[in-house]
């Protein structure tokens, strides 16, 4: 007789039966997983810390290593370059706070009520310099903000003023404590 193929006897325990359902996963991480895990995580933070502390000491002595290396000439000429641009922002700045100083002198100058106000209007591209770095035409340049806008100017137009209150001695009997004790039948 041919071989048949053979069958698993019904009720074999290394086949698990037809219908069942499949087996319950896996029991999910443990609350004491999660401990275990941030303290991997600040293990790899505090490592990291390390690497770069040791990256940075390394780049250190290469920067060391690469300068004994340089001539006298190309050490002068790092120096000077570094002192070039930090002069350069220097007079920048200079600059700048010159100009915002001569701008507000000049808008004291010419009347306007806020002189900050008077020297923001001015057009930076406008300004014509001297030899020593000073603005030249602040004054006119001012007059020309002060002619087309007269409200920014004291006294020019009826620009309100908000000072409050009025203006000199009250008449008598308007005195705060007049009033008060008006009021309180005295």
């Amino acid at each position: 007789m041919p071989d048949a193929p053979a069958t698993p006897p019904v009720g074999d325990p290394g086949t698990p039966p037809v219908g069942d359902p499949p087996a319950a996963p896996a029991p999910a991480a443990t609350p004491s997983a999660a401990p275990a895990a941030t303290d991997d995580l600040d293990a790899l933070r505090r490592d990291l810390s390390e690497t770069r502390k040791e990256a940075a000491g390394y780049r250190t002595r290469l920067k060391a290593f690469e300068d004994a290396q340089k001539t006298e000439a190309e050490l002068t000429a790092d120096r000077i370059k570094t002192l070039e641009e930090r002069n350069a922002t220097l007079e920048a700045a200079h600059r700048a706070t010159v100009v915002r100083d001569t701008a507000q002198a000049a808008a004291r100058k010419a009347g306007f009520w806020d002189p900050e106000v008077g020297a923001s209007l001015v057009n930076p591209s406008d300004i014509v310099y001297d030899e020593q770095g000073t603005p030249k035409n602040m004054d006119a340049l001012l007059a020309a903000i002060a002619k087309e806008k007269p409200r920014l100017i004291n006294g020019a137009g009826a620009a309100p003023s908000f000072g409050g209150g009025s203006r000199g001695t009250p008449a008598e009997g308007h005195e705060m404590n007049d009033l008060i004790r008006r009021a309180a039948g005295r």
